[in-house]
């Protein structure tokens, strides 16, 4: 979750890591998220539970999977942002911006 909230503060924002209602991040502000606020699951059989409720059940061998789930979450969102913005920084060199 750290990681969670110090990318955000730099800047990489999507809405696959944004605040929702309904969602994954359910918070008003990412970097004021708790770990009562980010609910993970729903694959693989497991149930839908908080990051403190999994980590009640670390002892349980899903515990490995639901965190292996977030850091997969993080990185594939990470290397999509990075890449869009590689892509936009070419297109205004092509139209010579300057940066």
């Amino acid at each position: 979750m750290i990681l969670h909230k110090r990318i955000w503060r730099k800047g990489f924002k999507n809405n696959n890591l944004a605040p929702d209602k309904y969602g994954m991040f359910r918070t008003g502000d990412i970097n004021l998220m708790t770990i009562n606020e980010v609910y993970i699951g729903g694959f693989n059989g497991l149930d839908i539970l908080t990051i403190e409720q999994w980590e009640n059940r670390s002892h349980d061998s899903c515990y490995s999977i639901i965190l292996n789930a977030y850091k997969k979450l993080l990185k594939s969102n990470i290397i999509s942002i990075a890449d869009n913005a590689k892509m936009l920084v070419k297109q205004y060199q092509r139209n010579n911006y300057k940066l």
